[in-house]
């Protein structure tokens, strides 16, 4: 059976109520997570620069915590990008990637343009994130050369798998617009290397393809059966056509949403570990920034080759701030703390010298358990030659409770206080009754 094929019919399946009650939650806690970063950073440069595109168009699509309404397509755009600002948004460790940047401003868009359940919205997601982690897993598992953005290369896919779940297309029109998506896979890493953010529309590309692929699908298009797993198909023209087993393997029998990940640091994955093991570090009674002789940071493989991780040299911007492993351990250490403040302050000459101290290497117990467990570990020399040493196996990635409360807190920044309370309580029960419209209503500004 051809893959997008297989993946329509274990997509249309999916009906919250037949589901384990914890894969529902989970994705409650994916949609908080995009929501809040949606808030967080709106002055970043390309975030501006989607709004104002947004503006130029009308519509009925909100755009979150801004007074401005507009086209379906402009809506999953500038959402995703939005998302991307605070680079705090769900991650895939398995592929590298960042599916909810993509998934969920689809799926809101949609939902609100067609004033769906959001019941529908839940089962919707659940299926992108199917297509998402399975696609991830055959492409960019097991290591290999990261040419291409993970979240680029599967975004589209996905948001098309979610569309059409959320649009009830039958099994042949689901798996078209899989397919129909898959053409429009891309997404350049050169922006890692030279430290720009150009990666921040990725994202909003595959959005607004899956929206399209969809709506295709729904009119009639159709695309060949074997987009995915052909010779000439999606997994072998990004890796190996062999590995497409992968991606069908266990289908239907566990939720690759489950996989997700959420990030507590405003950073690349690669470093979230490291920056936790830092800050372990730094609350030692021995410990003060000003006596660091030098720092070891172990790490696995997939973090060292990752472009842009490696990087000890000059710091240029944030977004390259967000990438090296060496200044964000240098800034956690200087500073005492993990906030976004750490990143927006690339320039700090103090981190800078700090960053030039640490040594990055390949811990061999840490690359065998990725991505099962994402560890690292933190050597720091002081001065009289005392040295703190914290080892942690796995990432301390967020749950439920902290991201409701950091959907509070930006809701209440953006939105105010009123607002930020049936927000969340609105994001924490959807699927029981509200509407995507009825949630997206509050993301609003008021008049």
């Amino acid at each position: 059976m051809p893959l997008a094929r297989a993946f329509a019919i274990h997509n249309n399946a999916i009906d919250i109520q037949g589901i384990p009650v914890s894969v529902v939650d989970k994705a409650r806690t994916c949609l908080i997570d995009y929501l809040s970063s949606t808030m967080g950073d709106q002055e970043f440069p390309m975030a501006r620069h989607a709004l104002a595109l947004a503006a130029e168009e009308s519509g009925d699509c909100t755009i979150p915590a801004t007074r401005i309404r507009t086209s379906l397509h402009q809506a999953a755009f500038t959402g995703a990008v939005l998302s991307g600002a605070t680079s705090q948004i769900d991650t895939h460790p398995e592929s590298a990637s960042h599916p909810g940047s993509a998934i969920w401003p689809a799926l809101l868009a949609l939902g609100e343009a067609k004033d769906l359940d959001g019941a529908d919205l839940l089962a919707g997601a659940i299926a992108a994130y199917e297509v998402s982690g399975r696609l991830g897993r055959a492409i960019f598992g097991g290591g290999g050369a990261f040419n291409m953005r993970p979240t680029g290369v599967l975004g589209a896919a996905a948001a098309a798998a979610g569309c059409a779940r959320l649009l009830r297309l039958d099994v042949q029109q689901s798996a078209a617009a899989i397919c129909i998506a898959a053409n429009t896979a891309g997404g350049l890493m050169e922006w890692a290397r030279t430290g720009t953010t150009e990666h921040m529309f990725h994202a909003g590309f595959a959005a607004r393809n899956g929206i399209t692929a969809a709506l295709l699908a729904r009119a009639g298009s159709c695309a060949a059966d074997t987009t995915l797993e052909g010779p000439r198909g999606m997994i072998a023209s990004f890796r190996d056509g062999t590995r497409s087993g992968i991606a069908a393997e266990g289908l239907g029998s566990s939720f690759e949403i489950n996989a997700i990940q959420h990030k507590q640091t405003p950073a690349c994955l690669f470093v979230q570990t490291p920056c936790q093991a830092a800050l372990t570090v730094a609350t030692d009674p021995a410990y003060g920034p000003e006596r660091i002789e030098e720092i070891r940071v172990h790490v696995c493989g997939p973090a060292i080759a990752y472009p842009g991780c490696n990087n000890p040299g000059k710091i240029g911007d944030m977004q390259a701030a967000r990438l090296s492993i060496q200044f964000s351990v240098a800034a956690v250490l200087w500073h005492g703390r993990i906030a976004t403040e750490n990143w927006r302050e690339f320039s700090n000459p103090a981190v800078a010298a700090l960053a030039a101290k640490v040594i990055l290497r390949e811990e061999a117990r840490f690359s065998r358990n990725f991505p099962k467990l994402q560890g690292a570990l933190v050597e720091v020399d002081l001065e009289g030659g005392k040295t703190l040493l914290v080892a942690q196996e796995d990432l301390r990635a967020l749950g439920c409770p902290e991201l409701s409360d950091r959907l509070h807190t930006y809701a209440h920044r953006c939105l105010g206080i009123e607002q930020a309370g049936v927000l969340t309580g609105l994001a924490k029960g959807i699927g029981a009754g509200s509407r995507v419209r009825e949630l997206m209503q509050e993301m609003r500004l008021r008049d």
